[in-house]
């Protein structure tokens, strides 16, 4: 059910009174029944979104520290080659 319809239902004007509140009780019934199921797979959807995340950050880390690794390898060996030292 979308916020618009959820909204209409709470509307007193949208038919007879008396249908009104049979109708709300009976669409709040199914909407609060499906809450549970909606919340878990939304729950779900979080955690898996979450490790899909740490794991990409993990190999951001990793691509980090070889980069600086690396970077710190080769302005070493520049720096000793211009000191005259052997590079290996």
């Amino acid at each position: 059910m979308s916020w618009e319809q959820g909204s209409a239902m709470l509307n007193p004007t949208n038919g007879d009174p008396s249908h009104v509140v049979a109708n709300y009780v009976e669409e709040y019934l199914d909407l609060v029944e499906s809450l549970p199921f909606d919340l878990q797979r939304s729950v779900s959807l979080m955690k898996e979104i979450d490790a899909k995340y740490q794991g990409k950050l993990s190999q951001c880390g990793h691509r980090c520290a070889r980069h600086k690794c690396l970077f710190n390898t080769s302005v070493l060996i520049k720096t000793n080659a211009k000191r005259g030292y052997a590079v290996i």
